[in-house]
């Protein structure tokens, strides 16, 4: 007891130095205790901690390289991987984003940015992306579109051998160039033969594209020439028939499949919800299901809150989503700046359940392949002041739907994390995350089991660069 007692008091003394920025005893002490206790991890996590808080990559490299010698126990992992983040992919130097999974789960398809194509000086979103695709077993990329043109949303069709995605091919608001601010198009690209076919053109201004589960048929949300409002169509790729799945009277959200193929969820803005006289952004959205076998429109979760990101359960029986229904901010109004909690939504018995409280803040929920799990991007459990964690870098978490037992995948005290997206056939994750000076790398995480030492070893060496 006295020398763990000994421990804590050596870990104390040591983390007040590093508070009251007493850098240089703080590193000097860890080095005396490690050459003390050369097995001690703690101490050694610790002063590489110190070494990448002050940017000093190669010795902290070096310092958690160490540790590996030591068989790292599951806490001393734990602490690594907050320090590194998990298995890159793709490098933090580019600005990568909205990633995809194949069916099979064995590949991924990006948009990324690694160009200043807008001579601004900066590489960003605002930037022209091109689409790549990643084997995650070798780690293998293939440029498919190149970033002449702005692509975005790129998606796999169910076989896995086409992909769709919008891309902006021409100067469509006439201000000399091709960016962010064109109207798009919707693409197909044939994998196999590198054939290319527009489907819909940018005429449309369409948005979020995806292939229906049998792949027969493209849902699409989109503004029609001349519309006001955004509609939500289904695109029969044989006949080429368009259907009309809810009109251009409202504005909706993300229109998404069930995997069963035999409905649709979105999201509207139907009612002035804040009274100021307009239907817009800043009024609540409720939730509601297309039934294609019926074709029928349901209301399943009314605007009286803010409801946001639906999307269903591998089953197709339940619905996972966002809403906002207290002022955690305490500023007078329940808005977007607050905590939203994660609900989910029985379809077959028609009520709703709190999964994941709003005492913090949350977001982008989606179920892993088997649906026992629901991962979310989330702010840091352990701070205080809970009122700010909207402006605060953001973690993964994962919870089970069944036992509610939240546990933290990627720790947000050195990184923000955004765009994740579950495995098809295992419980892996792949997102994009940044730390301080950075742009956004791509990252795959796995939700049940911590690396081993060899995956350790290639994450620190890749990692810390």
């Amino acid at each position: 007891m006295d020398f763990l007692g000994r421990g804590k008091r050596r870990l104390a003394t040591a983390r007040e130095l590093v508070k009251k920025g007493r850098f240089e005893e703080a590193e000097k002490y860890f080095l005396t205790w490690l050459k003390e206790e050369p097995a001690n991890n703690t101490a050694r996590i610790e002063l590489a901690l110190l070494y990448f808080e002050k940017d000093n990559l190669e010795k902290t490299k070096q310092i958690l390289l160490e540790s590996l010698i030591y068989a790292p126990a599951k806490e001393d992992i734990h602490k690594i991987l907050e320090i590194t983040n998990s298995k890159k992919l793709v490098s933090e130097y580019y600005f990568n984003s909205q990633p995809s999974f194949s069916p099979d789960g064995k590949k991924i398809v990006f948009i990324s940015t690694r160009r200043d194509t807008n001579n601004d000086g900066i590489i960003n979103n605002l930037d022209c992306a091109a689409i790549y695709l990643i084997e995650l077993k070798t780690g293998e990329e293939k440029l498919l579109v190149s970033d002449t043109y702005y692509n975005s949303f790129p998606s796999f069709s169910p076989g896995g051998e086409k992909i769709i995605y919008l891309s902006a091919r021409r100067d469509t608001n006439g201000d000399g160039k091709i960016d962010i601010f064109d109207n798009p198009g919707i693409y197909i690209l044939d994998l196999e033969t590198n054939e290319e076919k527009e489907i819909i053109p940018d005429t449309y201004r369409p948005k979020y594209p995806s292939f229906s589960p049998i792949g027969e048929k493209v849902l699409f949300l989109v503004w029609r020439p001349g519309a006001i409002h955004s509609g939500v169509y289904l695109l029969d790729l044989t006949s080429g028939q368009e259907k009309t799945i809810a009109p251009d009277v409202y504005d909706y959200g993300r229109p998404v499949f069930s995997p069963d193929g035999t409905k649709i969820v979105y999201t509207s803005w139907r009612d002035d919800t804040n009274n100021d006289g307009v239907i817009d952004f800043r009024d609540n959205t409720g939730i509601y299901l297309y039934d294609l076998e019926k074709e029928h429109e349901f209301y399943l979760i009314p605007d009286r809150h803010n409801n946001m990101f639906p999307v269903f359960s591998p089953d197709s029986k339940g619905i996972a989503f966002l809403s906002y229904r207290r002022d955690t901010n305490r500023d007078g109004v329940i808005d977007t700046l607050d905590n939203p909690g994660i609900y989910l939504y029985d379809l077959e018995t028609r009520k709703e359940k709190l999964v994941v409280s709003d005492d913090f803040f949350n977001k982008y929920p989606t179920f892993n392949f088997d649906g026992k799990l629901l991962v979310y991007i989330g702010s840091w459990r352990g701070r205080e002041e809970k009122e700010h964690a909207f402006f605060e870098r953001k973690g993964i978490y994962v919870i089970e739907v069944s036992e509610k037992n939240e546990r933290q995948i990627v720790s947000d005290r050195y990184y923000g994390c955004r765009e994740l997206v579950a495995s098809p056939v295992e419980s892996k994750i792949v997102y994009t995350s940044w730390r301080k000076g950075t742009n956004r790398g791509l990252y795959l995480a796995n939700l049940v089991s911590l690396p081993t030492s060899e995956d350790l070893r290639q994450i620190i060496t890749e990692n810390l660069v």
